[in-house]
């Protein structure tokens, strides 16, 4: 896309290439996990490698929308392993890409910045929302991983492309 790598936007793009409309709004890559408790540590565990179905997905997505519907915060699910949320504000975030985090420790890359810590409140809440949800609970009595994490990552709005001159060929 020749977008500058240090540019946001991630989620936005992602959300455009899965169908969706991103138009001027913030979007957040908000994708569903599995995290592990370890010894010492908490072990994310991508939804990708989880068969996550739409169904299930969609009533996880439903659940947060209800929870949060005060919030100025909006969750969408286009895929079932790739949730976004958008916001009306921009929030002034650090976060960490998914795939460099599978499998990895999260204790510090846990959403930073000015509104790191409101992020890192939500991830919580979401915790708690999603562990208790009876799709996880039918999960776990399949003998499947549950869902009980979302990962905020890629978060800005649609960047602007630059143009490419016109090739002749």
């Amino acid at each position: 896309f020749d977008v500058p790598a240090t540019q946001s936007g991630i989620a936005a793009l992602s959300l455009l290439a899965d169908g969706g409309q991103p138009e001027n709004r913030y979007w957040l890559r908000a994708d569903p996990v599995h995290l592990q408790a370890q010894r010492d540590k908490l072990v994310l565990v991508c939804g990708e490698l989880m068969a996550i179905t739409q169904n299930e997905a969609n009533a996880l997505v439903d659940a947060l929308n209800q929870h949060y519907a005060d919030d100025d915060m909006k969750f969408f699910c286009l895929q079932p392993e790739r949730w976004y949320v958008t916001s009306s504000r921009s929030p002034d975030l650090v976060t960490h890409p998914l795939p460099q985090m599978a499998g990895q420790a999260i204790n510090d890359k846990l959403p930073s910045g000015p509104d790191g810590k409101l992020w890192q409140q939500r991830m919580n809440e979401m915790q708690m929302l999603l562990h208790m949800h009876p799709v996880n609970q039918a999960r776990e009595n399949a003998g499947l991983p549950i869902l009980n994490s979302v990962w905020f990552w890629g978060g800005g709005t649609l960047p602007a492309v630059p143009a490419r001159p016109a090739r002749h060929c």
